[in-house]
């Protein structure tokens, strides 16, 4: 009975199921660009998806997810300065206003893409795109994900959401630099661990894109799907 009443709109309020954002509050200041939104809803109805729309800049944006035992989670791109996002399950609707504001400090991390010279796509199950642009926005989806595992964890302790900064593109996605190895990749397949943390400086820090790859590859199928994520 609750799932009928649920697709109803009833004109004096919803009674009888509930929608919330538990990680984050009204006007919350973050410093991570993808934001983790997980959304409680009850109760869960075979069939129906929840959603969440950005809107930001002038620019709106609404995706869908698949709803689990307790509810869904969204990944949302924020651009700086506030940001409106409004979740929807059923009937339901609950609202927040995120306002992004760019890590300050001066050191940055930077990524570094490795390959061999002979090698000219990535690796990966056939099948799978393994060009550059998807290597890239697989790196991107990864880095940024990793950043904001970070804050999000400290939140969880109870501290503050803090981060590390990146080195970004003119258009405000992480930016990735390519390093050619010229012993070929069977050599390259033996020296690649010493070979990817051997640049480093005493001002940044050099984190090598496969090793992002490796430790967030599932992480971001587990939270959600990340098609559209990046706006062109």
């Amino acid at each position: 009975m609750l799932c009928e009443e649920l697709l109803v709109i009833e004109e004096e309020g919803n009674a009888g199921g509930m929608l919330d954002i538990i990680n984050l509050t009204n006007g919350v200041e973050v410093t991570h660009q993808m934001c983790l939104v997980r959304c409680l809803c009850s109760p869960i109805c075979p069939g129906i998806s929840g959603s969440v729309t950005h809107s930001a800049g002038g620019a709106v944006s609404t995706c869908s997810y698949s709803v689990s035992d307790d509810g869904f989670t969204a990944l949302v791109m924020l651009l700086p300065g506030v940001n409106h996002i409004v979740a929807q399950y059923a009937t339901h609707v609950v609202t927040r206003q995120v306002v992004f504001t760019p890590p300050q400090q001066e050191k940055f991390v930077r990524l570094i893409y490795v390959t061999a010279f002979d090698e000219e796509k990535f690796q990966g199950p056939a099948g799978m795109d393994r060009s550059v642009n998807a290597a890239v926005r697989r790196i991107q989806t990864g880095v940024l994900a990793l950043q904001t595992f970070m804050a999000e964890s400290l939140h969880e302790e109870g501290l503050d959401r803090k981060t590390f900064k990146l080195e970004l593109t003119p258009k405000g996605l992480p930016k990735g630099h390519m390093r050619i190895f010229h012993g070929g990749s069977e050599i390259f397949l033996k020296v690649k661990t010493r070979v990817l943390v051997g640049e480093t400086t005493a001002s940044n820090l050099y984190i090598p894109a496969q090793v992002v790859s490796r430790i967030i590859g599932g992480m971001c199928r587990l939270l959600t799907s990340t098609e559209g994520l990046f706006r062109e």
